[in-house]
């Protein structure tokens, strides 16, 4: 077992998040403020906190209580498997999100759904992909070696 830092690992996890939620958020509000969802810029907000906010309030929760119990981590190792699954599942997760927001202009001519719609639409698999990031995480938290 290929062993890291716990806190440093964790911390990398954390800056990913932030980073590519802030530039999402960032997107959608400009979409949401240019009138692309025009009366409908709540559904495009809820769909933003339903995909994103989940996961970062789990990953925010865990950072926080660990730079609280700093000591009892300080020297934990965890497996550069777990680590990797976690950020290779993330990366993807955000590829295809905003895979999805870029697809808005085309969607109706391709597949017949508005930019609104295929949010709505994609937040089935994006669910399901959630879930199996989110289980990892969990693992990646709970793997974590003395």
């Amino acid at each position: 077992m290929e062993a890291s830092n716990f806190i440093l690992k964790q911390q990398k996890l954390a800056r990913l998040w932030f980073l590519l939620s802030g530039l999402l958020l960032i997107i959608m509000l400009v979409q949401i403020l240019s009138g692309k969802y025009s009366n409908y810029y709540l559904d495009a907000g809820s769909w933003f906190s339903q995909t994103v906010i989940p996961t970062l309030s789990v990953i925010t929760t865990a950072l926080v209580y660990t730079n609280i119990k700093r000591e009892k981590f300080i020297n934990r190792k965890v497996d550069e498997f777990y680590y990797k699954a976690v950020r290779n599942i993330s990366i993807f997760y955000f590829l295809l999100i905003f895979l999805i927001i870029a697809m808005q202009s085309t969607a109706y001519k391709t597949i017949g759904l508005n930019g609104l719609e295929l949010l709505q639409t994609s937040s089935f698999f994006l669910g399901l992909l959630q879930g199996l990031l989110n289980a990892f995480i969990g693992i990646f938290f709970i793997k974590s070696e003395d």
